[in-house]
């Protein structure tokens, strides 16, 4: 198969053609490589909800490594911001939905796994630290990104 990578003038094959080695696996990152991530459009969601700045609200857009590590649940983590943040009138699902709802997919670096899925048997592997309610809803959201990987 021959294509070209934007900015690049050889085929794609041809810019691995001087290495002797084969590529076995590509593993990649899921947040700002296949995802872009824009914690900015939560934060001026919740401003909206809570008159707070955008600022503000980009606390509870922040890493919550806790939340990653699974020390504290869905549950607990959208009561704590809730009630620190002004947000107590929505529901943890509404919270959930702005929290969640910040991502949009890389379609260039989508478009160069999925050619590279096509042309060889190279195997794709993503990782990631999101939290589950966010992985859940990406993978509602972009479920083309995740079949490029196959089983979780």
């Amino acid at each position: 198969m021959r294509f070209t990578l934007e900015g690049h003038d050889k085929p794609y094959k041809a810019l691995f053609a001087d290495s002797c080695m084969t590529v076995k696996a590509l593993i990649s990152d899921l947040g700002n490589v296949l995802v872009l991530n824009h914690p900015e459009r939560g934060a001026e969601r919740f401003s909206r909800i809570n008159g707070r700045t955008i600022e503000e609200n980009m606390i509870v857009m922040g890493d919550h490594p806790d939340y990653w590590r699974d020390e504290i649940t869905p549950k607990e983590f959208a009561e704590k911001y809730k009630k620190e943040f002004g947000l107590e009138h929505i529901s943890d699902g509404k919270f959930h939905e702005v929290y969640c709802d910040i991502f949009e997919i890389n379609r260039l670096v989508v478009d160069i796994y999925a050619r590279v899925k096509e042309s060889n048997d190279t195997v794709l592997v993503m990782l990631s630290n999101a939290e589950r309610p966010r992985l859940d809803w990406l993978m509602r959201k972009f479920p083309g990104v995740f079949a490029l990987f196959g089983e979780r």
